[in-house]
Formats: structure tokens, sequence, C-alpha cells
């Protein structure tokens, strides 16, 4: 029985902010730094997928990463740190036929494919372009409107405390206490 294609392997991709390139206006802020860690994971896990079994048979030779939500969350799959260096986290099956890991392909799978999808995603150029900045700027919109939707609805309860006696309401009351 092969227990070492069975089990996904955790691997964790750390770059340093020197290679990571990321534009420093980007990374002002928490919420701007889980914007672009929340776009990072969302390539990372598209990618992964699409190389996803290349390699053996069944769900061997196959990434896994923690699947992105429409909420922008904090996620331990892709960190931003302050500094701007990242890290990414992600499991990854070894090539196998049936029962059997194939010796040559996981050490390509480890040394090739994987560096390989890390240059292509977080090393790219292209990182600094159009697609990540809107990104981190509808975040920070959504942020903006909930903290206003949040401000408003405070202020009509506070409307409510302060005028809360309507003809209404005076009569509900007064029959409550009456039934008691």
């Amino acid at each position: 029985m092969c227990r070492a294609s069975c089990t996904p392997r955790r691997l964790s991709v750390l770059v340093p902010a020197e290679s990571a390139r990321l534009p420093a206006d980007l990374l002002i802020g928490r919420l701007r730094r889980l914007a672009v860690a929340d776009y990072l994971n969302r390539r990372l896990a598209k990618r992964l997928q699409q190389a996803s079994g290349l390699l053996g048979t069944g769900h061997s030779g196959r990434f896994r990463i923690l699947p992105p939500g429409q909420q922008v969350l904090e996620r331990s799959s892709v960190r931003v740190s302050p500094d701007s260096s990242l890290e990414a986290r992600f499991r990854a099956r070894l090539p196998a036929e049936g029962r059997r890991v194939l010796r040559r392909r996981g050490p390509e799978m480890l040394t090739a494919t994987v560096p390989e999808l890390v240059r292509r995603l977080l090393l790219d150029p292209s990182l600094n372009g159009v697609e990540l900045r809107r990104h981190v700027e509808v975040v920070e919109d959504a942020e903006a409107l909930r903290q206003q939707a949040a401000a408003a609805s405070a202020g009509r309860l506070r409307r409510r405390r302060r005028y809360p006696a309507t003809p209404q309401r005076v009569r509900r009351a007064v029959d409550a206490a009456r039934r008691l």
C-alpha cells in the first residue's frame, strides 16, 4: 500500500520583497494588503487547478489550495506582509500510477512545476497592471459602503430613540399595561 501518494504534501512558497515586485502604494494599510492577497489567491487557485492532474492518474498529481469564495477574507493560503513579501500555502499529491508513486515525476513536480507556477503567477510583472489595482479599489469601495450603511442604520436607531412616542405606540403601550 502506498502511503506517500495518498496524503497530500503541504507546500509553502516564500517570495522575498525584492522578488515580489508588488507596487508599494497597494500595500499601504491592512485592507489593501488583504485585497492583494485575495487577488493572488484567486489567480493561484485558478492556475493550480489548470496544472492539476497533468501527472499521474486518479487524484494524484493534483494541487489544492483554499478556494476563494465571494467574500474577501483573510486566509492562510496567501499572505502579504507589510514589507511586501509573499507566502503561498497549498497542497500537492505526488504523481502515481495506481498505488505506486512515479519516482521521476514526483521530483519534477516539486522542482520544476511548482517553481514555474510561482514565477508565472506571483512574480509576474503584469501584477502591476490594471486588474490588480481594480480588485484593490473594489475591495476598498465595498468596505466604504459597509461603513456608510452601518453609520446610516445607527443614525436611524438614534432617531427612533429620540422620538419614541407616536400616538399609535402610546395606545399599544396603554393597552398592554391594562392587560397586565
